[in-house]
């Protein structure tokens, strides 16, 4: 089975990954199981690094195959296309990261992280709803609010006012200054959940452009490349690694670039690698290549479109569990009414029951999508 990742549900699976106490084998598709570490003592504690990284374009990466990322794909869960977000500034990118939150509801855009309405909307309308980082669900669970945590980044806006929960926040100079504070901190302290912001790829593809053309953007992959395998040997180095401590490794861009620029919707900048990687892990990428099906729902009332697939046999489950996710995009035309599924009784919008209805027709072996009007 193949699958599209969510960027956003990144936050969902970091903090399952941390606050977890035990855990089932992991399933991949080829179906095979891998080892686990020993839970029957206790003793197993799960931790997290998280490294961020600004301005590296997802087929740039793949194309200049860094040392250090493409060894760790062997025992990585990774992707070349997902999706980081519908807006690619730096400040709309880590607010998503941190809080799981798209930039459609947090509406965090520019480097002050504040609200600001766009020119011509009502400035009394109200800000959005106010999303914090994952920091703050660790800090208020039961069983894991003393976890030690530290966030490193050379953008002190980002560390005071985005994530301002974590017990250990650095500020440092430049990304060797990331990578030092956390080399330290690996050596010298226990670290539970570390989260490392790195943003040179992103400084050299406006100076030049992001492409490995551009030597100055090449060269500044390259580098961070480094830093993650100084920090890799560092990580292994630990007498508890790979023992009674279970590392997962998540490396992903925050946004990529195009031409001399970003913070725009293009695919180059909007698209996103990851890799999650632990030693137990098997090789499997990811990929919406061959299940990425796009069915076009126009008109309304009695004129309206239902969602037809061009391929008959797509969503086929078979025998086999299936996972299907929907993503809904739609445009407010003239009026007042939502671009979806309504009802309107004495003039006001009563209520949205269900917008679409999936029937599993496990004889013709295919899903058929309907909108539902209740």
């Amino acid at each position: 089975m193949k699958i599209k990742l969510v960027y956003s549900l990144l936050t969902v699976f970091i903090i399952a990954a941390v606050a977890s106490t035990s855990c089932k084998k992991y399933a991949d598709p080829p179906p095979y199981f891998e080892d686990d570490l020993d839970t029957t003592s206790g003793t197993t504690s799960r931790r997290v690094l998280l490294i961020g990284i600004d301005g590296a374009v997802s087929s740039e990466i793949k194309a200049i195959a860094p040392p250090t990322i493409t060894a760790m794909l062997s025992h990585s869960k990774y992707q070349w296309d997902a999706v980081t977000d519908e807006v690619s500034t730096d400040a709309a990118s880590w607010k998503t990261l941190v809080s799981g939150v798209s930039y459609s509801r947090h509406k965090i855009l520019d480097s002050t992280f504040i609200y600001s309405p766009p020119a011509g909307d009502d400035t009394h309308g109200g800000a959005p709803a106010f999303f914090p980082s994952m920091f703050s669900y660790i800090l208020s669970s039961a069983s894991k609010n003393n976890m030690r945590t530290s966030f490193i980044s050379s953008w002190p806006t980002l560390v005071e006012r985005v994530v301002p929960e974590v017990l250990d926040p650095v500020i440092t100079t430049g990304d060797q200054g990331v990578k030092d504070s956390a080399i330290t901190r690996i050596k010298n302290n226990n670290p539970e959940f570390m989260v490392l912001h790195f943003n040179s790829p992103s400084i050299a593809g406006k100076a030049g452009g992001f492409t490995q053309a551009n030597t100055g953007y090449k060269d500044a992959i390259t580098k961070i490349d480094g830093y993650i395998g100084e920090i890799m040997t560092a990580l292994k180095a630990r007498p508890e690694y790979n023992k009674n401590e279970e590392w997962l490794v998540i490396v992903t861009n925050t946004h990529g670039g195009i031409d001399e620029s970003y913070g725009g919707t293009t695919p180059d900048e909007t698209t996103g690698f990851m890799l999650h990687f632990n030693e137990r892990f098997g090789s499997v990428e990811f990929t919406k290549e061959g299940s990425f099906i796009s069915p076009l729902l126009t008109g309304n009332q009695g004129s309206a479109i239902k969602a037809i697939l061009s391929d008959p046999n797509a969503y086929n489950p078979g025998s086999a569990p299936t996972t299907i996710e929907l993503k809904v995009r739609g445009s407010k035309a003239a009026g007042s009414y939502p671009p979806f599924f309504t009802k309107s009784r004495n003039n006001l919008v009563v209520e949205v029951y269900l917008l679409v209805h999936l029937v599993l027709d496990s004889y013709a072996g295919q899903i058929t999508a309907a909108g539902i009007w209740k």
